[in-house]
């Protein structure tokens, strides 16, 4: 008897095999993995239907009998010309009806084409995080919406038994495909060819899951039906996203059936961004949300973006905040989560942590409604006497919007008194005396210019950059766009010591609690406002400000030092040996 490493290996044999025929016909109407696909499932069919002729009726007959969808039939049908049955035949020939089934219902062919695997699929560990949150049991109506090569609802056919299996997608060589393996693993099934929001959610379910497409705008969305004409018009209350994420959110919410639970896999922009606001306050204040996970990046392949799992349902409590972020194994191109992974993400969807922390609508409402779950966790900092840097602020300035084609434009060799301030010009607290000389001064620019005690942050971060500016008499320093210039109420506050506290452990805390964006973290005005400063007496301010401006100090010193030794180390041979 073979093992299954020798079944796998037989398999792939007899697929080079088909492939080399497959070349040599010049059968191209479909990619090469799912031309395997379909000849091994026609093959299948024959076999199990006693067919030993290249008989086109009656494997047509075959199809149709086995596809509750016609139209999947049809297309099924018209790809099978006289040089798929070759292929079907040798297939039959070549392997046993059990090597054949799991060949269909496996991923061997999309291990034999890797490339084509990755396309309308949804990543196994993803799968089965979105298993284990769901909980399917025995008798579950189970949809997946955007259902791709259907790996999700094949996935679901091995976690309990009397399952109804629904998917749909616009794509109909994924729904081919998917109906293929569910007709080989499912009693009762069904598959849909089409644009899921142009249907009208009528059809009910126990659990939903969703792995939508990354990325679509709404304002280039064109379909039809109430979904999209609710959008355009803003009738049903979440406005006009900017996400489409929110439209696809909310069908497979209306999909649900009472005290159902539905997943989605969402990006990490539209559970904080403005356009996407007035969405996220209707799904809270209308208790749709039970749980928000923030997941790692790089979980899906070809893209690094960083998501988060929405857990949708009927809640009238608080919401479950969980940062999941930490939770991966890496791999050589893209990362999973593991078995024992998924088993502490579950565990903090119910017990309260630094990691996990249930949020009332009030906490959402002080925080735009933001469903970022860094936002809302971390160890408690207590503040003395806090104020909100909005408050403490006189002004708060974003840099000039210079191009680097106009600023090389600008930018002279001579001292013209005028500088250009920009983040790399940025170190360790102080501000670089050699900057970049501007030919001009555009007269609209001139609230952008530094003055001294003008606290500056960047905007964005990794890390983010924090300086005191001291302007030297006679010059003019020229922020940059990516630059925030805060002029502080110095009656309350000394810019030090604001510096000094951001740098502190507890400031990068609370920056960070407020950063959105993974690849490119960026500090948003509106949340640079949020940003909870301490303000105790003057006299502590005052000792913080100088033990701060001394350790600066001692830095620059280092620095000289540093580079004078730098030097040192490379005169050293030719001082030895004399050169």
């Amino acid at each position: 008897m073979r093992n299954r490493h020798e079944e796998s290996q037989r398999t792939q044999s007899v697929l080079w095999e088909v492939a080399d025929q497959w070349r040599n016909k010049g059968i191209a109407e479909l990619e090469k993995s799912a031309a395997i696909n379909f000849a091994a499932y026609i093959a299948f069919v024959m076999n199990e239907a006693g067919i030993d002729k290249n008989d086109d009726t009656l494997i047509s007959d075959v199809i149709r009998l086995k596809m509750p969808n016609t139209e999947v039939a049809d297309y099924l049908i018209d790809n099978l010309d006289h040089g798929w049955l070759e292929l079907a035949l040798l297939l039959r020939e070549r392997l046993s009806q059990e090597e054949l089934r799991n060949l269909v219902v496996g991923h061997a062919e999309e291990r034999f084409f890797d490339k084509a695997s990755l396309q309308y699929g949804t990543p196994d560990s993803i799968c089965n995080l979105a298993y284990a949150v769901l909980g399917i049991k025995d008798g579950d109506r189970v949809a997946d919406f955007g259902c791709g090569r259907g790996n999700f609802l094949i996935g679901a056919a091995d976690k309990a038994s009397s399952l109804y299996l629904y998917g749909i997608d616009i794509n109909i060589e994924a729904v081919a495909l998917t109906s293929i393996k569910l007709d080989l693993l499912a009693d009762k099934w069904d598959t849909e060819i089409g644009d899921m929001l142009e249907t009208d959610a009528s059809e009910h379910f126990d659990k939903v899951f969703s792995n939508f497409p990354f990325g679509l705008r709404p304002a280039f969305m064109r379909g039809k039906g109430e979904y999209y004409k609710s959008l355009r018009f803003g009738t049903d209350g979440i406005g006009r996203p900017a996400s489409a994420d929110w439209l696809f959110n909310k069908f497979a919410f209306d999909s649900l059936d009472e005290g159902g639970k539905a997943v989605t896999v969402m990006t990490n922009g539209a559970a904080f961004n403005g356009g996407d606001m007035q969405a996220r306050k209707y799904f809270i204040n209308n208790g749709m949300i039970e749980a928000v996970i923030a997941l790692s990046a790089n979980l899906f392949p070809g893209t690094a973006i960083a998501t988060v799992l929405v857990v949708l349902g009927r809640n009238d409590g608080p919401i479950r905040m969980v940062d999941a972020t930490d939770l991966s194994v890496s791999g050589r191109r893209w990362d999973t989560i593991g078995d024992d992974e998924i088993e502490q993400i579950l565990t903090r969807l119910k017990v309260d942590s630094d990691c996990s922390k249930l949020i009332s609508k009030d906490e959402f409402a002080a925080a735009d409604y933001t469903l970022a779950p860094s936002r809302y966790l971390g160890r408690n900092i207590e503040l003395e006497n806090a104020s909100c840097i909005g408050d403490l602020a006189l002004s708060i300035e974003r840099g000039a919007a210079i191009t680097a084609r106009d600023l090389d434009a600008l930018t002279v060799d001579d001292d013209t008194e005028l500088s250009f301030l920009r983040i790399s010009d940025i170190s360790d607290g102080y501000i670089n005396t050699d900057l970049p000389h501007l030919r001009e001064l555009d007269p609209k620019t001139r609230k952008q210019c530094l003055r001294n005690g003008d606290l500056i942050i960047s905007k964005n971060g990794a890390p983010f950059k924090i300086a005191v500016a001291e302007v030297p008499e006679g010059k003019t320093i020229l922020a940059n766009g990516n630059l925030y210039v805060i002029r502080l109420d110095t009656e309350r506050v000394d810019p030090y010591f604001v510096a000094a506290f951001l740098v502190s452990d507890d400031g990068k805390e609370l920056m960070d609690r407020m950063v959105v964006g993974t690849a490119i973290p960026n500090l948003p005005l509106s949340n640079l406002k949020r940003i909870q400063i301490p303000v105790p007496d003057k006299d502590i301010q005052d000792a913080v400000v100088r033990q701060y401006r001394a350790r600066l100090d001692e830095i620059e010193v280092l620095k000289i030092k540093l580079g004078k030794a730098r030097i040192g180390a490379v005169s050293v041979y030719d001082e030895v040996v004399k050169r």
